[in-house]
């Protein structure tokens, strides 16, 4: 694993706590600035650097927000991306499991390549090339055809693969937000009765702690004082009922490949909580063919050590209406992964029934938003469109 500074707020062209606290210490001036920005800079290092170390101290950390890093991260577990992705300030590109092949152990290899190939049948059987040869979604000639077919084999192949499967990404995030996710996981490697994920992951965490560059973790920059933790595991040790109105509370069964997806709605809040017992998601094309879903089962089984991604954890999202819109603006889709797609309208059902019984104002508008995709929108107009019946209708099972 290796994580790289690949590019900085710059005072200087190199990364030193000095320009880090000395950058704080300057936008720390602007709330008792006397005349200027320029005036402020013209202030002794000695007197900028003190200010920043106060703002330490009295924990007044937002000024050290204005300071970004650029991150790659090289050969970091997917469950690492995901741990980072949960928390909130920050920017990701991240290496599609979707649509490209992943460096795989050799056990796992082997089935996921069995798998694909499985998958990629059932798919020509059942969306025949001849058929769909002139819709978008599918690929207006035949590479590209091929091509999207492939990556749908991809797509469902990968709930196979291991939540650590190693990636490459892009992550920005401030300097605070920084210290306090390293801080957040040093937390989870102290566990002292860790559950069987955390166990799995705390050797990765660690490799992830060391690999960060030790010039941007400044001392006294967290949040101890708050008793702040990582958002991402659900501690409360009692079921949350669903609440369905201006604001929303729900949970749900979900693979850790959904979860992945649906944390990209950053407005919107997830945790989970581990199942007792494996279950792991069955991609709706398999559904109907008990001996396929027989043999991905066992396989699942087999790989269960390595925790597929297809592993099922209970999630609590939780956000406003607004924002839970937006999200159907960008689940809704025939381009949208299958499973947070189904999640989305279940939520979506579940919403516009309890509207209906509590005679919300909103429960009509919510209403329009059940016909299928968000092409059918009155308010989403597609730049795009898939001409695939059976995605805008919301019938597909890939």
């Amino acid at each position: 694993m290796e994580v790289k500074i690949i590019a900085h707020t710059a005072m200087s062209s190199e990364v030193n706590q000095t320009e880090i606290k000395k950058f704080a210490g300057l936008n720390a001036g602007v709330c008792y600035m006397p005349a200027t920005w320029e005036e402020l800079e013209s202030q002794t290092d000695e007197k900028i650097l003190a200010r920043a170390e106060t703002n330490l101290i009295s924990q007044h950390h937002s000024v050290f927000d204005h300071y970004s890093v650029n991150l790659l991260l090289k050969d970091v577990p997917k469950f690492i991306a995901m741990l980072l992705n949960n928390q909130k300030l920050f920017a990701t590109s991240e290496k599609s499991a979707r649509y490209t092949k992943m460096k795989l152990q050799p056990e796992e290899q082997v089935i996921y390549d069995k798998w694909y190939q499985i998958f990629l049948d059932l798919i020509d059987d059942k969306y025949p090339s001849d058929k769909y040869c002139n819709c978008a979604y599918w690929g207006m000639n035949e590479k590209a055809n091929k091509r999207k077919r492939e990556k749908l084999a991809q797509e469902n192949a990968r709930y196979l693969t291991s939540i650590f499967t190693p990636t490459t990404m892009t992550h920005t995030l401030n300097i605070r937000q920084l210290n306090y996710v390293y801080r957040y996981l040093e937390d989870i490697t102290k566990l002292p009765n860790p559950t069987k994920l955390q166990s799995k992951a705390i050797p990765y965490i660690q490799e992830f702690l060391n690999s960060i560059d030790s010039r941007l973790i400044i001392d006294k920059l967290d949040a101890s004082s708050k008793s702040s933790k990582l958002k991402f595991w659900d501690t409360r040790e009692y079921q949350p009922c669903k609440i369905y109105g201006d604001i929303f509370q729900t949970h749900y069964l979900a693979s850790f490949a959904e979860l992945a997806q649906a944390q990209r709605h950053r407005t919107l809040n997830y945790t989970i909580k581990e199942l007792d017992t494996p279950q792991y998601y069955i991609p709706p094309i398999i559904r109907d063919k008990q001996d396929l879903v027989k043999e991905y089962l066992a396989d699942m089984k087999s790989l269960e050590n390595n925790i597929p991604q297809a592993t099922l954890v209970q999630v609590f999202e939780s956000g406003t209406m607004d924002d839970f819109i937006l999200k159907m603006k960008e689940r809704k889709c025939s381009y949208a992964q299958l499973e947070i797609n189904d999640i989305t309208q279940n939520t979506l059902q579940e919403y516009c029934a309890v509207l209906g019984e509590q005679l919300h104002p909103m429960t009509k508008y919510m209403q329009s938003y059940l016909n299928g995709s968000r092409c059918t929108f009155v308010d989403y107009k597609c730049p795009a469109p898939c001409g695939f019946k059976e995605g805008v209708i919301g019938n597909r099972i890939i």
